[in-house]
């Protein structure tokens, strides 16, 4: 006998656990008296009966368990924007300035050396009557006269290089970027 009660004790306390939720669950009714007030009431039983055809369901959801959301971490930016600037430019575009000046200028001074070489060793070889083709006389007049221009061009690209140092260093771009 005592082995029954357990038993039914049991069942009612599951039954209990069962029904308490579900009655949780029961849909709400809506509807509007004629003063224009709004009743809710969760059993259609006490709904009036000249208003149960104006009733309204309203479907109850299960509560789900509410996890307070995350506080807001704004992204992190990649790598490539996180770059320190000097002056109003990440290091990258210093280093690229740099880069496109002093090869400007290695190629210009490259250009100039084989302009002054070819003039020389054309004059050397007139001074000794050697006789040159058309094309070599054309050139090296072509180089007399460009190469004014270009050892003019050469200084005023040193000189803009010397003005992207002085900036660079004003803006403590590191030194082995300006060298």
């Amino acid at each position: 006998m005592i082995i029954k009660m357990r038993h039914i004790v049991v069942a009612v306390f599951l039954f209990s656990i069962v029904l308490i939720p579900l009655d949780a669950l029961s849909d709400l009714y809506q509807w509007q008296d004629e003063k224009g007030d709004v009743h809710v009431v969760d059993d259609m039983l006490l709904v009036p009966p000249q208003y149960k055809d104006k009733v309204k369901i309203i479907k109850t959801k299960l509560p789900q368990e509410t996890v307070p959301p995350e506080p807001y971490i704004p992204p992190s930016p990649p790598p490539s924007e996180q770059r320190e600037l000097y002056g109003e430019y990440p290091i990258e575009w210093w280093r690229d300035e740099f880069d496109k000046r002093k090869s400007e200028i290695a190629d210009l001074e490259k250009t100039i050396a084989e302009q002054k070489s070819f003039i020389n060793i054309f004059e050397r070889g007139r001074g000794l009557g050697q006789t040159y083709s058309k094309e070599d006389i054309e050139s090296y007049e072509a180089y007399k006269r460009n190469l004014p221009d270009n050892e003019s061009k050469l200084q005023k690209l040193k000189a803009e290089l010397e003005e992207l140092r002085r900036k660079a260093r004003t803006y403590g771009v590191p030194r082995e970027i300006r060298e």
